[in-house]
């Protein structure tokens, strides 16, 4: 006859509460069932295993000979008992995710390994281009899942936010040197197609009329970032991109207007009982808290 691990689970609790009716409440359970688990090891092992004292109970020799095996059988089994778990909720599939490609620089990339080596059966496959554009293929089921800047609600989605960003405009203060009244003299480097930026240069206008005459446009927010680390102008962007990008020389404009991001993940409503998202929207909220 072999012990039970609950038997020598109960065995160590006894020892560490100092008595069973002390062990017997901390388990919530009867001191009988208790006891009887102790007469079980007691009568597997032919011997006695706890004397009592004034100040509760004591490993006999037997007891003390008995507790380092204790604790190793019940680490063995812990550990088997994970790994069949792990392997039992093994995932297998594919998972289409939708995000600009600069936004997936400080949110997929960060976490994108552990989930990888955690699912080792889900295929991943990435569609990028801008939020809307990403938010219009979860809304037709073409991507499990989007993370997404400035979503638009919709009753058939699921939104989560994940983080929020500043959009600024940057400049390198050792390699160009910004005068105020003349600011519109240095070029300006930015994607004119994005909602951030049309509302950055309203403001900018509205606020001091003021115009940039030399423009220089990208649609790779990394490109306008090296861009403006080498000193050829200033920069709109996100200052999570900077911040990926490694820029610690830049700095945002003094007193220049600045527009505020949140970046949400989002799914269809149908998607909701999908487990291999509910694991990547687990690690992924996880890895941005």
């Amino acid at each position: 006859m072999f012990p039970s691990p609950n038997d020598l689970s109960y065995f160590i609790a006894i020892l560490e509460a100092g008595n069973v009716s002390h062990a017997a409440l901390k388990l919530g359970i009867s001191q009988p069932s208790l006891s009887q688990a102790i007469q079980r090891l007691e009568a597997c092992y032919q011997a006695k295993l706890f004397s009592r004292s004034p100040r509760g109970v004591l490993l006999t020799q037997a007891g003390k000979k008995l507790l380092p095996f204790a604790k190793h059988i019940l680490e063995i089994y812990g550990n088997s008992r994970d790994q069949l778990r792990e392997e039992g909720e093994t995932l297998q599939g594919s998972l289409t995710i939708g995000c600009h490609p600069s936004v997936a620089q400080f949110t997929l990339a960060p976490m994108l390994p552990l989930f990888i080596k955690k699912y080792s059966g889900i295929r991943i496959n990435f569609k990028h281009g801008l939020s809307r554009e990403m938010l219009a293929l979860v809304m037709n089921l073409e991507a499990d899942v989007g993370i997404i800047v400035n979503p638009t609600r919709h009753q058939d989605l699921v939104i989560k936010k994940i983080c929020e960003d500043e959009v600024c405009i940057w400049y390198h203060p050792e390699k160009v040197k910004l005068d105020q009244a003349k600011l519109g003299n240095v070029p300006l480097i930015a994607n004119f197609n994005l909602t951030q930026t049309q509302a950055i240069l309203r403001q900018l206008e509205k606020k001091s009329n003021l115009q940039f005459p030399r423009l220089m446009e990208s649609e790779n927010l990394e490109f306008i970032t090296t861009l403006v680390n080498s000193g050829a102008g200033m920069g709109v962007l996100p200052t999570r991109i900077v911040k990926a990008m490694r820029c610690t020389g830049l700095l945002p404009v003094p007193n220049a207007p600045t527009y505020r991001d949140e970046i949400s993940l989002c799914y269809h409503m149908a998607q909701h009982q999908s487990k291999i998202l509910k694991a990547f929207s687990t690690l992924l909220l996880s890895s941005l808290a």
